[in-house]
């Protein structure tokens, strides 16, 4: 009755799960297992080599000789080790396969159970996470991801730099945590506000620089980033220090100044012009009254 129990829980994992004697013969495997290979179907270990797989990052093949459940066959604890392999139909998956050898009351090895989990899915999850890591942190500007609280889930290395904020404190940090420094900790309310209401913010901030006490100008921009297929919302930031774009600024609202003042001169001086060739006509027709007698 245990033992019925037993392989009805093993049919029911979602890993492959199979088993195999002592001289490795494949005597039982679960549907997942099937699934897995595109139909499975009893092996002999004659007919290991006709398994296809790598090492990831290795261009060689597993011999027939390493597979996890042939070691486990020689007293080996396999945990966890990553494969690439080729199933029936030719197609590449990832997997974790563990592997331990079955023995009886007296330590002899009678088999070997071995468990294989597809991480086919999660393995480019996780080259699209390392994609992602890597473009942001080749931007120019400070990037982050929000939590909808505010928290910082993941930031770039420009952010502490452009914030003026130690690395180790960025994660986690939220904006409140910046009262008397930062406009954000005031504005960060109104500001995701308005990235809920239109799914977008963009201003400018004053902020404090904690390591060096320099106040600089920020540039801020949110965007909401509605999750897929139940997952949370999320709040995509970009920081980027505007002090050279207030520089300019500056500059052009000098130059139109100066531009101005200039028109007024270049006006005031005609307007001045028209009486002062009078007063100089008459003055040099006085001189020349001056002398002649008459």
């Amino acid at each position: 009755e245990k033992q019925r129990e037993l392989q009805q829980i093993l049919e029911a994992l979602p890993p492959g799960v199979s088993l195999v004697d002592a001289v490795g013969r494949q005597v039982w495997f679960n549907p997942a297992l099937d699934a897995f290979w595109g139909g499975a179907r009893p092996l002999g270990p004659e007919r290991y080599r006709e398994h296809v797989g790598w090492r990831p990052g290795v261009s060689t093949r597993v011999r027939e000789d390493e597979w996890p459940v042939v070691r486990a066959l020689r007293g080996e604890v396999v945990k966890g080790e990553r494969l690439d392999l080729q199933t029936m139909d030719g197609t590449r998956k990832a997997v974790i396969v563990s592997a331990v050898p079955l023995r009886d009351e007296v330590g002899t090895i009678t088999g070997a159970l071995a468990v294989q989990e597809d991480i086919t899915e999660r393995r480019a999850l996780e080259e699209r996470q390392r994609l992602l890591a890597t473009v942001f942190d080749g931007l120019n500007e400070g990037a982050c991801v929000l939590a909808m609280d505010g928290h910082v889930l993941y930031a770039n290395r420009r952010l502490a730099e452009v914030a003026g904020i130690e690395p180790e404190r960025v994660l986690g940090l939220h904006p409140r945590e910046l009262a008397g420094v930062s406009e954000a900790a005031a504005r960060f309310p109104a500001m995701l506000q308005t990235t809920l209401d239109t799914g977008r913010f963009a201003g400018r901030l004053s902020h404090k620089r904690p390591v060096d006490g320099r106040t600089v100008p920020l540039d801020v921009v949110l965007s909401h980033v509605r999750g897929s297929d139940g997952g949370c919302d999320l709040i995509f930031a970009v920081v980027a220090d505007a002090t050279r774009d207030v520089q300019r600024e500056q500059h052009l609202r000098r130059a139109e100044r100066l531009a101005s003042i200039g028109t007024l001169v270049a006006g005031v001086a005609h307007e001045l012009n028209n009486p002062l060739q009078a007063i100089l006509s008459f003055t040099q027709l006085l001189r020349l009254g001056a002398t002649r007698p008459e």
